[in-house]
């Protein structure tokens, strides 16, 4: 599993504030069994966006935390001290009462946490996740690119369904917690799964006080963002000069085509591993009917060797640089709302979006409609 910064992690996990007194009290008693003694470490973001870590001594299992917080908190646990988030990490709602942690280590799990309301509401959603994803589990094992035909075929309709029912199954869980701020945090991760129309139809039954915390405000931009350059919208233009060829583009140019476009970065090993299937689809289909766009967002250090990698692998595609670094209005990632990689973005030959979507399932999604759209060699 990638590693995330602490920094970066809770300005994504911060805290939804409402109005309560900021000196709200939070208890954490909990016990670690297989482990008598040692350190315990938690970080978790202030009222005031500013990042808090503490630590205590574990004595006999035991342990506890005390501090304050205006509302519900999404923080961790570790048991060392690091500032990175990884599958080592537990991760718990904090808010104004007594909470109860009953924790293992080797491996360090949470077998039961008690006395926060929002820590109870994000696992009734994790426990209905688990579920599902036991459903799949076959296909979500890693191996579906590896298989071949009709077996192949079976295997990426189930993980598209897979991706159906879950997104249904959140969205199901969002609107029956219209006063939880676990769902302003969950509609961050997933908004991208839903259509402006169901978005702005949870969003209007959020109470205030979750719809002025930072996620529910975050929520609210990312609707207002979702006019254009969302499925269903016209893709944006770009314009400019191709970074491995030195040629000159404009998808203005490209009207009466289709288009898919690729984001990727040279730091993602998921979006590595896709593009042997990317150069694939390339090759099913006649080069005037379909434009590829690859969208490399990375360090600027790493131009030359985004370039070798399209190079090597004979992607025929035009090839966009996007610094990874620029997080202004108008840079390429932004203005198409890409927030995870590898994102893929179908384009119809009037400019509307038509597919769009992350990782291997967002792969198969726009494959999928380009079989049902665009005839084959």
């Amino acid at each position: 599993m990638k590693k995330l910064h602490i920094t970066a992690l809770l300005t994504f996990l911060s805290t939804c504030t409402f109005a309560q007194s900021s000196n709200g009290i939070f208890n954490i008693t909990g016990h670690i069994s297989n482990l008598n003694a040692g350190k315990i470490f938690i970080m978790y973001n202030s009222s005031a966006q500013q990042s808090i870590k503490d630590s205590c001594n574990i004595l006999n299992g035991n342990f506890h935390f005390k501090g304050t917080v205006a509302g519900p908190v999404l923080g961790y646990l570790r048991l060392d001290n690091t500032n990175y988030v990884d599958k080592e990490a537990i991760y718990i709602y904090i808010e104004p009462s007594d909470i109860q942690a009953e924790l293992s280590a080797g491996p360090f799990s949470a077998i039961s946490i008690s006395g926060s309301k929002s820590q109870d509401e994000l696992m009734r959603w994790k426990n209905a996740d688990l579920a599902l994803k036991r459903k799949f589990i076959n296909i979500l094992s890693g191996e579906s690119f590896k298989r071949k035909g009709i077996k192949k075929k079976a295997e990426s309709d189930s993980l598209l369904l897979y991706e159906e029912q879950r997104a249904l199954q959140t969205y199901a869980f969002v609107k029956g917690h219209l006063k939880s701020y676990v769902t302003p945090y969950l509609l961050n991760f997933f908004y991208r799964n839903y259509t402006r129309v169901q978005l702005q139809e949870v969003y209007a039954g959020l109470s205030d006080s979750v719809k002025n915390c930072t996620r529910g405000k975050e929520l609210a931009n990312h609707i207002l963002q979702m006019k254009d350059n969302s499925k269903g919208g016209m893709a944006a233009n770009l314009a400019g000069k191709d970074y491995v060829t030195n040629l000159d583009f404009d998808m203005v140019h490209l009207k009466g085509k289709y288009i898919l476009v690729d984001f990727w970065g040279s730091w993602c090993q998921p979006c590595i591993a896709l593009l042997p299937e990317l150069i694939k689809e390339q090759q099913k289909y006649k080069r005037d009917d379909i434009v590829f766009m690859s969208v490399a967002v990375d360090e600027e250090n790493n131009k030359a060797k985004c370039a070798g990698i399209v190079r090597s692998i004979g992607l025929n595609s035009i090839n966009i640089w996007q610094n990874i670094s620029d997080k202004s209005k108008d840079s390429i990632a932004t203005i198409y709302d890409v927030g995870a990689y590898p994102t893929f973005i179908l384009v119809d030959p009037t400019g509307k979006i038509v597919e769009r979507g992350t990782g291997e399932s967002g792969f198969l999604s726009c494959r999928v409609r380009l079989d049902e759209l665009l005839p084959k060699n």
